[in-house]
């Protein structure tokens, strides 16, 4: 069976006056596969200060980060157990002062 991935970018717009929140569809990106862009079960995904997308691409074993708006600008990981590398990473995190963390 042929699997598709697709990233959605949700964007969370509060209406005046509402006791909850609506959202609003915002745009997708990637596919299913191993190269830039492309993912292998996507599973956490956090946004920076400056609007950049960071998603942890589990079975890829690596982050890749992107703008936006779905522009590619780079990843790091590899599957192991040693300094840069991760065993099915799950959750990613940016911290305030710009630090990434990630859960595997």
């Amino acid at each position: 069976m042929k699997r598709f991935l697709i990233i959605a970018v949700v964007a969370a717009v509060f209406l005046a006056g509402a006791a909850g929140a609506a959202y609003e569809y915002a745009g997708k990106w990637g596919s299913y596969g191993t190269g830039n862009g492309q993912f292998d079960l996507p599973y956490g995904v956090a946004v920076a200060s400056n609007g950049n997308v960071y998603v942890a691409d589990r079975l890829n074993h690596r982050i890749q980060y992107f703008t936006s708006t779905g522009g590619f600008l780079g990843k790091w990981g590899s599957q192991g157990s040693g300094n840069g590398q991760f065993k099915r990473p799950y959750v990613v995190a940016i911290a305030s002062s710009g630090n990434v963390y990630v859960d595997e």
